[in-house]
């Protein structure tokens, strides 16, 4: 059936609607009857309670499905390294003796520093932070 075929009968369907509701409106009292009527249907499906407790449980369902995402990404093994700050042995003078890296990070992580320091791990630096960074004084 198309459109027009549908016209007549939605025509009469609106005059009915219409009309009932005009013979409805002449009676006494009918808009109390109405309201009565629309608050009596709408608040007797959910009582306040009741409408509480599906609330507890949807979010109780979404806590349980949460996975947080992490708030940074996992650090890769090249920048782990970095990470480490160098240590400086003995005095910080114009060319201090350096341990970084690995044997570093081994060696803050031993209890009270007990880890052996090897020789070929230390590095000797120029110190650009100190006066006489060209040991011309």
């Amino acid at each position: 059936m198309s459109g027009s075929e549908l016209d007549p009968y939605l025509d009469y369907l609106s005059l009915t609607i219409r009309t009932f509701n005009q013979l409805i409106s002449r009676i006494p009292g009918s808009e109390i009857i109405y309201r009565y009527i629309k608050q009596s249907r709408t608040r007797g499906d959910f009582g306040p309670y009741q409408s509480y407790l599906k609330l507890t449980k949807k979010v109780d369902k979404l806590i349980a499905d949460l996975e947080p995402e992490p708030l940074v990404e996992k650090i890769p093994v090249t920048t782990q390294s970095l990470l480490c700050p160098p240590i400086i042995i003995g005095i910080p003078d114009i060319r201090p003796k350096i341990l970084y890296g690995e044997p570093a990070l081994r060696f803050t992580e031993s209890m009270e520093g007990e880890a052996m320091i090897y020789p070929k791990y230390i590095r000797t630096v120029t110190n650009l932070a100190s006066i006489n960074f060209g040991g011309l004084i």
